[in-house]
């Protein structure tokens, strides 16, 4: 994948594209993430497609914006697929990835030609639950306030998680280290809305439930396992075939949100691809 970057009306977008190789697909990261957070997945899918891969606005080695919104991202993945693409792409989103290019084709049909959503329970109330918000709030809260890497994999360290166990707990020192060095890469303002104003000022200001169910092109959703980790639950997922009826869904055990995209990407390109091949 090489590193790029294009200004799209005085905002600077970082992407990755890949060699020629089949159907173009775009990858949208999820929150917080940046295009090459699952490069391994990437490089995988390569094999078959052109695949691009965007950080929007805020995230990664994209431009900086005073202000930060669901809809304001989904505004910029239409920008960004209707300025790089003269036809429709497939459209691959992993976790809010899926809000934005959901988002984005409810109100521009020929964005994408398909569209496979990567574990995204499509319904906000599935991520604004107390407990949840409670401990993304302690979460987000580390990283407006550290000083540096290290500060910030100190912080970390005291957060709870939803178990009740704390990070320090679960995880090592050097992989709260690298967690802290891929959250200090985006932009600050974007946490410190959420500290400031809660999660649902940077989620909501937008009928999410509405939009699903606008784009009438061909779905895949992918899930992992909900005891394994996955954030799809069987309410999510029902309403996610309340919204695209027609959607084809594949559940991989033992794979949690992640999906095992840096690990083992594999069996979720096979999934992709043996769908594809299906579609007229």
């Amino acid at each position: 994948m090489d590193r790029k970057t294009v200004d799209l009306a005085g905002t600077v977008f970082e992407y990755g594209e890949g060699p020629d190789g089949g159907p173009t697909v775009l990858y949208l990261h999820g929150f917080p993430g940046a295009w090459d957070q699952y490069l391994p997945f990437l490089e995988s899918l390569s094999e078959n497609y052109r695949v691009f891969a965007v950080s929007l606005p805020g995230f990664g080695g994209s431009g900086r914006r005073g202000s930060y919104s669901m809809a304001g991202w989904i505004e910029d993945t239409q920008r960004f697929v209707s300025s790089m693409f003269d036809e429709p792409v497939i459209g691959l989103g992993w976790s809010s990835g899926s809000w934005f290019g959901l988002g984005a084709a409810a109100g521009h049909r020929d964005l994408f030609s398909s569209f496979v959503d990567l574990d995204q329970p499509l319904n906000p109330a599935d991520h604004l639950d107390p407990v949840r918000t409670t401990r993304l709030h302690a979460y987000f809260s580390a990283v407006v306030a550290s000083t540096s890497e290290p500060d910030l994999a100190d912080r970390l360290a005291r957060v709870t998680l939803s178990t009740g166990q704390t990070y320090a707990e679960v995880t090592t020192h050097e992989q709260r280290l690298a967690e802290a060095r891929d959250l200090r890469q985006h932009d600050p303002g974007i946490f410190r809305e959420m500290v400031d104003g809660g999660i649902d000022s940077v989620v909501g200001g937008l009928e999410l439930p509405a939009l699903p169910g606008k784009f009438d092109r061909p779905v895949l959703f992918i899930y992992g396992e909900h005891a394994s980790g996955s954030l799809v639950n069987e309410a999510g997922a029902a309403f996610n075939r309340d919204r695209y009826p027609w959607a084809t869904e594949v559940r991989l055990p033992r794979r949690d949100h992640g999906l095992g995209l840096v690990e083992d990407p594999d069996p979720v390109v096979d999934a992709i691809t043996t769908w594809y091949a299906t579609l007229d």
